[in-house]
């Protein structure tokens, strides 16, 4: 049948509305619309008044499209302020605090200010690929959208937690208790009160979010279209932290929300919070499954098993039952956690290695059903309830490449042998499990002490890095530096893989307190124990890599 040919012509309205939000991500709203009220302004907005009262739809909050593009409504002439004044009578569902609009207008302010290049800190000046920016790191985010915008492959950021401190970013929209509650309407003018509750913090939240706000949105316009970025956040901002995101980069944009478990604390009165979430969005989550990317990763404890096993088959040579015993005895007396525990099921060994006996039938049933004759009694063995997975045909093919486990005798059903050394990638997880002090003691060891107080885990962005396929040239950015954690990590798995990432760190030099242990080391600020950790690990690197070349391990 040919197909229908319809006289319609492509929604022209549809077309600039998905440009709109695929550039202003942050302006798509959820409107409860009023359609009396959509009518009297349809000469501006495309929406027909019908027998309904109200309908749900997403709209342009074109108020905020305004202050993005730096317009005000009452400078873009009489039709949009006509459609910002029906827009107030609209229901929108979105997330606001008081000093949003201003953390929107921050974003967008043009800053007059250059970066200054460090050659005598700097290692090799004339062919470094890497930066490290000392400075506020709002200023320096806008300063690299001349040079990076649309650049950067991975952002990771790991914010200061909002525990009702001060915060070191001192941005202008940063409020006073005074501030909060006048524009909050919680005050005059006059500083007059119309609550009595005194104690309340919210003006903490506004401000940790202002502060949030105004940077995720320039590190959007940063990442490459395939980018990503991956938050590091505690239960104190999560879920207005997950509201920001899902407004500034896309609900539609949002992968996961990770779990990491640090290891249990007991100095809790009611639950012991040992875990903190890691956020991840990307900039453009539909064209990445275009390019059909898939995340992958090692699974862990492969290198564990497969050194048992090499040292079980020097010990019983071609004696598979042996090694298998033994094998299954090592699984057993690993401690609970062990993350080669979890591949415990991979516990059987023929000449090719070490398999899982896996499901042979055909998943939901109806399959195949034929007869297959076991290799040692050539009797019958016994049939799946749901039929065999493949033909008999396909079926013979396995077994004579010995991919079909048949067990000792004809009274049990046959089996697919998995080898573990086809298994080895799987989806990373979103809940894992990794000692949270143990970043502590290898930052300790390698700067010769306690410069630093609860750094960021190089290993597990080092796994972020590897299983989201990060690769040559792709650049990672970290704004909240730390003690460099991220640039480590990136090193590390440079070294590891011999691609050639690079890194872009910011850090404000704050000053390190005079009784400190990483004062009393010689550290001035916390920039100056990132640069410091940087050269170390270069260094370690270095000499790793000479004691390779040089037989020395």
């Amino acid at each position: 049948m040919a197909e229908k040919i319809t006289g319609l012509t492509e929604d022209m309205a549809q077309a600039n509305f998905a440009a709109l939000a695929q550039l202003f991500p942050s302006c798509v709203v959820e409107q409860k619309v009023d359609a009396a009220a959509a009518a009297a302004v349809a000469d501006v907005v495309d929406a027909a008044a019908d027998a309904q009262a109200t309908t749900v739809r997403h709209s342009i909050d074109v108020d905020k499209l305004l202050v993005l593009i730096g317009c005000e409504a009452d400078a873009v002439g009489t039709a949009a302020q006509a459609l910002v004044k029906a827009q107030s009578q609209y229901e929108p569902f979105g997330f606001m605090w008081a000093g949003k609009r201003q953390a929107v207008a921050e974003a967008n302010q043009v800053i007059d200010k250059t970066l200054r290049p460090c050659v005598e800190e700097s290692l090799n000046f004339d062919h470094a690929r890497n930066l490290f920016i000392e400075g506020d790191n709002l200023e320096g985010l806008k300063l690299l959208l001349r040079g990076y915008s649309g650049s950067i492959k991975m952002i990771y950021t790991d914010p200061p937690y909002n525990t009702g401190s001060d915060f070191v970013y001192k941005d202008s929209f940063a409020q006073s208790q005074e501030d909060y509650e006048r524009e909050a309407g919680i005050s005059d003018e006059q500083g007059q009160r119309f609550t009595v509750n005194r104690n309340t913090d919210a003006r903490f939240h506004s401000k940790w979010c202002s502060m949030m706000y105004a940077r995720l949105s320039i590190m959007r316009h940063l990442l490459t279209r395939d980018g990503f970025i991956i938050i590091s956040i505690d239960d104190n901002e999560q879920a207005h932290l997950k509201l920001m995101c899902d407004e500034i980069f896309g609900e539609q944009n949002f992968v996961a929300q990770m779990i990491w478990s640090a290891g249990r604390k007991n100095d809790s009165r009611f639950v012991s919070i040992s875990h903190e979430y890691l956020l991840v969005y990307m900039r453009d989550k539909d064209y990445v499954v275009s390019q059909d990317t898939r995340w992958r990763e090692r699974k862990q404890g492969l290198d564990e098993i497969y050194s048992c096993y090499a040292k079980l088959k020097r010990k019983y040579g071609t004696d598979v039952q042996s090694i298998e015993r033994e094998l299954k005895a090592w699984f057993s007396a690993l401690p609970a956690g062990h993350p080669a525990k979890d591949h415990s099921h991979y516990d059987h060994v023929d000449e090719n290695g070490i398999f899982n006996p896996s499901n042979i039938s055909f998943p939901g049933g109806g399959g195949p059903r034929y007869e297959l004759l076991h290799p040692v009694t050539h009797k019958p063995v016994k049939i799946p309830s749901r039929g065999w997975f493949t033909s008999k045909e396909r079926m013979m093919e396995y077994i004579a490449a010995g991919r079909v486990y048949f067990g000792p005798d004809e009274n049990r059903v046959p089996t697919i042998k998995n080898y573990l050394q086809d298994k080895e990638l799987s989806v990373p997880y979103s809940v894992f499990y990794q000692d949270g002090r143990a970043a502590s003691k290898r930052l300790d060891k390698l700067m010769g002490g306690r410069v630093f107080e609860n750094p960021k885990d190089e290993q597990i962005l080092q796994r972020l890095m590897e299983f989201s396929g990060t690769t040559d040239d792709d650049i990672i950015l970290d704004v909240f530096a730390g003690s460099a954690s991220t640039a480590e990590a990136v090193l590390r798995a440079n070294a590891k893989d011999g691609a050639q990432r690079r890194f872009i760190l910011m850090q404000y030099p704050e000053p390190c307190p005079a009784k400190s242990v990483a004062a009393q080391h010689g550290f001035s600020t916390i920039c100056e124990i990132g640069k410091e950790r940087i050269r170390k690990v270069i260094s370690d690197l270095n000499q790793s890599c000479s004691n390779m070349v040089h037989g020395g391990g």
